[in-house]
């Protein structure tokens, strides 16, 4: 319990003011736990940290979290659709297919 209690008062103090002033410092810290969610399903499929499948899982990943910077970059044509089906299919392929 004593460590639970650290935890959340550790993300209280870093997630409060990354809302506050949103925009990337919102972005990278979400990111950060979006990895590090990443990494625990990583463990739990037994897949090596630092492999093929876990370099496109992280990819994926960071591409949910980004989408809209990487939407933003692509041709107009695509919608914004493409960028959150393209992570998701990478992370299923990398993940679960594995």
């Amino acid at each position: 319990m004593r460590q639970r209690v650290k935890t959340s008062v550790i993300l209280a103090i870093i997630l409060v003011p990354a809302v506050i002033f949103g925009g990337w410092a919102f972005n990278l810290v979400i990111a950060t736990i979006a990895l590090l969610a990443s990494m625990e399903l990583l463990k739990m499929a037994n897949i090596e940290l630092v492999s093929l499948p876990s370099i496109i899982t992280y990819i994926g990943t960071l591409s949910i979290v980004f989408h809209e910077i990487i939407s933003g970059a692509l041709p107009s044509d695509l919608t914004d659709l493409f960028v959150p089906i393209f992570s998701i299919l990478l992370l299923l392929i990398s993940t679960v297919m594995v």
